[in-house]
């Protein structure tokens, strides 16, 4: 279980490769698959390590659609 976990986040890490650069961004994208991992194989649910990532996502990628938004809409 441990070698899967580690080769999942490093595959997870290299996938978002294209989307973020070469850099230290890669480290808590690895240590973040490394809690989706351990999601996945604690409760045995892929739904649940789906659902942890697209939280992770809301929680990024929120405030930064709200400030544009207010950016914009003082234009």
């Amino acid at each position: 279980f441990i070698a899967g976990a580690l080769g999942v986040a490093l595959c997870f890490s290299v996938w978002h490769t294209p989307r973020y650069g070469i850099g230290a961004i890669l480290i808590p994208l690895f240590f973040s698959s490394l809690t989706f991992s351990a999601i996945r194989v604690w409760c045995g649910s892929l739904l649940l390590a789906v659902l942890a990532h697209c939280t992770i996502n809301g929680v990024i990628f929120i405030p930064k659609w709200v400030v544009a938004a207010i950016y914009f809409s003082r234009l």
